[in-house]
């Protein structure tokens, strides 16, 4: 998705030329006037890893995530896979809940938050490899390499556990490595409003929009709007404005 990315802010900065916003706003499936929410009320962002099955499972041991592995180097997909084994004698229904986060076990690379819930059934000491759908928090950090480890982190809170959960409910499980408005989305939301001034990802070299801009000598203001737009759609449709 990197080289992608680049690719894109390019193509923003030829839609931008002759236009104020019609060309960009066709392109991040915007139709101009503002639409209307389909994100139902009632979504908890008040809770923590803890208290839910997930982690009451992984406290009392009869769930247990024994390996997470990196197995694409992009900023979401379906790019990690996670190893949980039912360490009893009783079938374990497990849920691996939009919001959670993955952390790197390298510190450089960005944390990882599930954005499409996975509910399986596991049989007694029965072990199986999931792939829920995940999307990088941190502009300004690393991207993840293939065969990379990660642990379990924490659940997020606030406006990206609520933007998680808004789209796991809209996705139906029909999310793609495609849709880089959520990818869009999230950074804007972690950023309060504008990624690029975020000063680790105007900082870090190898975060993953570094070098695009420095290579493109564009002013950061201007970019930060336009790529706005990409994540809009979702931010309406979760009901989100990020920074506020």
């Amino acid at each position: 998705m990197r080289r992608g990315l680049q690719l894109l802010l390019i193509l923003l900065l030829v839609f931008a030329v002759g236009s104020s916003c019609s060309p960009i706003q066709k392109f991040a499936g915007i139709e101009g006037e503002s639409q209307e929410t389909s994100h139902e009320q009632g979504i908890d962002v008040d809770i923590s890893l803890d208290n839910t099955p997930l982690g009451k499972q992984l406290k009392t041991g009869e769930v247990t995530i024994d390996q997470l592995d990196i197995t694409e180097e992009e900023t979401q997909g379906e790019i990690i896979q996670v190893q949980v084994t039912n360490q009893t004698e009783e079938e374990q229904v497990v849920e691996i809940p939009a919001g959670l986060v993955f952390s790197p076990e390298d510190s450089d690379e960005q944390d990882l938050m599930v954005l499409d819930a996975v509910v399986v059934t596991l049989e007694p000491e029965e072990t199986l490899i999931l792939t829920p759908y995940v999307v990088c928090i941190d502009a300004g950090a690393a991207v993840p390499s293939s065969g990379s480890s990660y642990e379990v982190g924490y659940l997020e809170s606030d406006d990206l556990l609520r933007f998680a959960q808004c789209v796991d409910q809209e996705s139906n499980g029909s999310l793609t490595q495609d849709d880089i408005g959520l990818q869009f989305a999230v950074w804007a939301i972690a950023s309060g409003g504008n990624i690029l001034e975020d000063p680790e990802f105007t900082e870090e070299e190898d975060g993953a929009l570094s070098g695009t801009l420095d290579e493109l000598e564009i002013m950061v203001g201007m970019m930060g709007e336009m790529i706005s737009l990409f994540g809009e759609e979702w931010l309406q449709r979760c009901d989100i404005t990020p920074g506020e």
